[in-house]
Formats: C-alpha cells, sequence, structure tokens
C-alpha cells in the first residue's frame, strides 16, 4: 500500500484530474459507487468459480485469474482513497477523522486479507482430493466477501453524505 501524500497543487496527476472532472461534473459518487459495485460482482464470480474448481480445472485457473483482477481493482481503488479522497475527506470535513483513521486501517486489513487469499487459492489443489482444499478457499473467499462488504457499507454510509455535497474537489 501507498503511503498517503500530499496531492500536487498543479494536477498534473491523471487520477487526480480524472476525480476533479467527476466531481465537477456532479458523477463522482455513482463512479464511487460503480467501483464499489463491481466488487460485489467479483465476489459472486470468485465464489462461483471456486466452487467449481474442484472438479473443473479451468475453474481454478479463471479464479486464480479474476483474483489478480480483483486485486488490481482493490489495490488502484485503495490507492486513490487513501491518496485522493481520505486527504479531500479531512480538509473538507475535519469532523470525519477518526472515520478516515478506520477506514485507512481497514484498507491495511483487508490489503493483508487479500493477499492470504490470494496465496491460498494458488496453493488449491484441483480433482476429487481437493474437496477440503475447495471448502477452505471458500470459506475465506466468503469471509473476505464479508469483511470487505462491512467496510463498503461503513465507507459509503459515513462518506457519501460529505461527498455528495462537492461541486469541486477540495484540495
Amino acid at each position: 500500500m501507498a503511503d498517503a501524500a500530499e496531492p500536487t497543487d498543479d494536477h498534473t496527476d491523471p487520477l487526480l484530474e480524472h476525480l476533479i472532472s467527476l466531481t465537477r461534473e456532479g458523477t463522482v459518487v455513482a463512479s464511487f459507487q460503480a467501483a464499489h459495485e463491481k466488487f460485489h460482482r467479483f465476489h459472486a464470480d470468485c465464489l462461483r468459480l471456486a466452487a467449481a474448481s474442484s472438479s473443473d480445472h479451468d475453474a481454478r485457473d479463471e479464479l486464480l485469474q479474476m483474483l489478480d483482477a480483483y486485486t488490481t481493482l482493490f489495490n488502484e481503488h485503495h490507492h486513490a482513497e487513501d491518496q485522493y479522497f481520505f486527504p479531500a475527506l479531512r480538509q473538507a470535513e475535519p469532523t470525519l477523522g477518526t472515520v478516515v483513521d478506520q477506514l485507512v486501517a481497514q484498507h491495511a486489513h483487508l490489503g493483508v486479507r487479500l493477499t492470504a487469499l490470494v496465496e491460498q487459492a494458488r496453493r488449491s489443489r484441483s480433482g476429487e482430493s481437493a474437496a477440503d482444499d475447495v471448502d477452505r478457499l471458500v470459506a475465506a473467499l466468503t469471509d473476505v466477501q464479508v469483511a470487505v462488504d462491512e467496510h463498503l457499507s461503513f465507507e459509503e454510509t459515513e462518506t457519501i453524505p460529505v461527498l455528495s455535497t462537492w461541486t469541486d474537489w477540495p484540495i
């Protein structure tokens, strides 16, 4: 996870420019929620593929590819939040400092859990003898899904009321 750094004032970062544009267009909340919805779809797809992976080697390969894509989305999304969204929240609504601290800590914790999950999926076997591996993998995926869903719900409940009032990026 990248260290949270202050964004530059010259707006040369394409990600910051994108966030500024979404905010001015009034679509930043919808974009935020769409990214969260992608996580929900990944969870459903990963669980389906994990359940099929004991008897279908292609499902296991597809699951590993799906987890790689999930990890990429996870890292990009949390980088954007940690680098830009959370500092903007702190500036725009200082009373949310404790909430932002909790969200940052959750990002770190979820990152560790996701790394362990991906490693577990890579070690899992296919074939009839893999039923226990598949059961453990489905349980781990379900646990991560619950933790991510709780995080997303908390994040949306606490931040969208502030985010929805922005007509320009606060920093």
